[in-house]
């Protein structure tokens, strides 16, 4: 049935459209056809027939295609190649065959590539082959350079393996099942750059010798140990990468060499260079050199520190370090970017010489500063101080990560030792690194800042988040003014006067989300910002200062968490009207009163029936108290201007205060007497 229903799908089912004499590139992927299309244009240079149901390649379908050069057949069933099947390709170059069933009738294919004289790439990955099966399709194949057999199922590499390939000069074995490679495997590839033997079961690499290579992935392993050649030859080395194995210590690499990038991240390795206590007699029984038999010692230890001249990259995170190694890393003149994250740091301390080395070279020449460093990750660590010597060790550094240690910031005046640091060693400070623009202090244990802590640095990004009780003063972030332009406060459960802050000209960026805020720091308002997360605190509103500070500027906002009053929302009308996009508007609320009860509203809803009585009810209020001080004031200034006697008032004061009767005519001179008594009286 099978069969029947193989041949009831024609042939050709590439789209009509694409099926014309001037295309010169073909794409036919993923349309479960069973067959290499015959009526393919001559003139197509790219054919891709990946993600089908294709189970062989005959000659007669790609015969006429004589200009064609790069053919994809990856991704379908393929079980058979045809001898000759390539021999009207000539100008082929790239062949991609990956994920296909080609380790079956592999005999047939002895050499069935050798038809195709400008092959340069071949994927062969995902097809389930061995060594040997590897050795019968790569005869012949002279003019191939790169070559892709990753995710097969080779155990061993031996001699002989790659001699129909002698031209490679990139072979990709990553996700095999290599344990092991015998001596000599690769040095009839003398052209080899690029080797990528990641995620395999490699132990040991004891006598690593390939001079010419310069890329080297070795990742996922298991290795325990790396050692190279102990000799004088130059390697061109450049990328080595050993993450994710056992190393116990740091890799013994060639004497001369050019590595810039040097990946040793998730291994075991507890310290870089033997402590101060190892000596000469018990060296050679440490976990050290338990399997270097033959090793000179004092050579491997110079070597060690000394031939880093060339490291820019060094990925050391995910070790059991305890020390930072400053001592270690003080001939790396050129490293730009070290990572030492969630390792066991606690204290930052100097790293002393070790006896052993200090018997194999005079240090005194050693750089006492690394000036090339400008990226330092010390994340998930356990330390509590930073040392005002790291600054001057790393002079330039500008990006610097703490997140998620035990930081506490103390003044500088704090007498306390700490397992016989200086004081210098415990008075964290970041006021004099001149070059430092990333601070991340986040995930800490600081409640307090000192005054000026930042103190001519130019910083353009800190990040003080998840510190709990947490508190700023205004005078904390002083000499920021002009170069913060990231902040990140989030997490910190800080009430509104624990936020203090100066005026931040050039913040862009301000999250305080997971706060208790009530009110937003009142300087915030002088910071022309861009994005603002305001997420799950206790506000009633923003104040309308604050939105017609930012409604220029503002074009992204958070809100949602907030207990917003239905009837205060003015501020959200006139940031609406600019280019502010509010992403979680939809899902803010906002609190009313009605009939002595709390409800709650969407925001963007109306709200006029839930405030009018309120809103009637704040006005009467308002004008009582307007007519109360009104009054008051008037009857005041009456009582002041008759205390003072003025003639006309004071009649005016004196006539109200009598009873209205009929009084019999006077005399004109009688009522001036009278009138002049009155204005005298005191």
């Amino acid at each position: 049935m099978d069969g029947d229903m193989r041949y009831n799908i024609p042939k050709s089912t590439c789209p009509k459209h694409i099926m014309n004499e001037n295309e010169s590139e073909v794409h036919c992927c993923g349309l479960n056809i069973f067959d290499i299309p015959e009526n393919l244009p001559r003139s197509i240079k790219t054919l891709d027939l990946s993600h089908n149901l294709i189970t062989k390649i005959t000659v007669s379908p790609i015969s006429h295609l004589h200009s064609l050069q790069s053919l994809s057949l990856g991704y379908n069933q393929l079980e058979e190649i045809d001898r000759g099947a390539f021999l009207a390709v000539t100008q082929l170059d790239t062949l991609n065959l990956a994920a296909n069933q080609l380790h079956k009738h592999y005999q047939r294919h002895d050499g069935v590539f050798a038809s195709l004289p400008n092959l340069k790439i071949l994927s062969l990955a995902q097809n389930h082959l061995d060594s040997k099966m590897v050795t019968f399709y790569l005869n012949g194949s002279r003019s191939l350079k790169k070559l892709d057999l990753s995710g097969n199922k080779m155990v061993t590499l031996s001699p002989g393996t790659f001699d129909g390939a002698l031209h490679l000069t990139e072979l990709d074995l990553a996700n095999n099942d290599i344990t092991g490679i015998t001596e000599g495997t690769f040095d009839a590839l003398q052209n080899l750059r690029t080797l990528n033997l990641a995620g395999n079961f490699i132990q040991c690499i004891a006598s690593f010798d390939l001079t010419q290579l310069q890329v080297l992935n070795l990742s996922s392993n298991a290795l325990r140990f790396f050692y190279s050649n102990d000799s004088q030859t130059p390697y061109q080395l450049s990328t080595l990468d050993l993450s994710q194995n056992n190393l116990k210590r740091f890799p013994f690499l060639p004497n001369i060499h050019k590595i810039q990038y040097l990946n040793l991240s998730g291994n075991n390795l507890v310290e870089m260079a033997p402590g101060s206590e190892t000596t000469l007699e018990n060296v050679e029984s440490s976990h050290w050199f338990e399997a270097a038999e033959g090793l000179d010692l004092f050579s491997a230890i110079e070597y060690s520190n000394y031939n880093l001249s060339h490291l820019r990259d060094l990925d050391l995170s995910h070790n059991h370090l305890t020390s930072f190694p400053s001592h270690f890393l003080s001939n790396a003149t050129r490293l730009e970017n070290l990572n030492l994250a969630h390792n066991c740091i606690t204290y930052m301390r100097e790293e002393p010489s070790s006896t052993v080395s200090s018997q194999v070279k005079d240090w005194t020449h050693i750089p006492v500063t690394l000036n090339a460093l400008k990226v330092l990750n010390l994340e998930g660590n356990s330390i509590q101080t930073v040392p005002q010597w790291l600054f001057k060790f790393l002079p330039n550094i500008q990006h610097l990560n703490l997140k998620g240690n035990n930081v506490i910031l103390r003044p500088q005046s704090h007498p306390k030792m700490i397992n016989g640091s200086s004081k210098d060693d415990i008075c964290t400070n970041f006021s004099r690194a001149p070059k430092l623009k990333y601070l991340n202090l986040g995930h800490n244990y600081i409640t307090q800042l000192p005054p000026r802590a930042f103190h001519h640095t130019p910083l353009a990004v800190l990040d003080l988040s998840e510190n709990l009780g947490l508190t700023l003063e205004e005078s904390t972030m002083e000499g920021l003014e002009e170069s913060l332009q990231f902040l990140s406060l989030q997490g910190n459960q800080m009430n509104e006067s624990q936020a203090k802050l100066p005026c931040l000209k050039s913040l862009q960026f301000l999250n305080m989300s997971n706060n208790k805020l009530r009110a937003l720091p009142a300087n915030l308002y002088c910071s022309h910002v861009d994005i603002v997360d305001l997420r799950n605190n206790d506000l009633r509103m923003l104040d309308n200062k604050a939105a017609l500070a930012w409604a220029s500027s503002l074009t992204h906002l958070y809100i949602k968490g907030n207990p917003f009053s239905c009837c205060s929302l003015n501020w959200l009308k006139i940031l609406q009207a600019g280019p502010v996009r509010i992403w979680d508007l939809e899902e803010a609320h906002c609190i009313y009163l009605d009939n002595n009860s709390t409800g709650k509203a969407n925001v963007t809803g109306d709200h006029t029936k839930h405030c009018f009585h309120q809103t009637i009810s704040i006005h009467s209020i308002i004008v009582i108290i307007i007519s109360f001080i009104a009054l008051t004031s008037l009857t005041s200034a009456v009582y002041f201007l008759c205390r003072k006697g003025r003639p006309t008032l004071a009649l005016t004061c004196k006539f109200r205060s009598n009873k209205v009767a009929a009084e019999p005519a006077s005399p004109p001179k009688a009522v001036k007497s009278r009138e002049e008594s009155i204005i005298s009286t005191p």
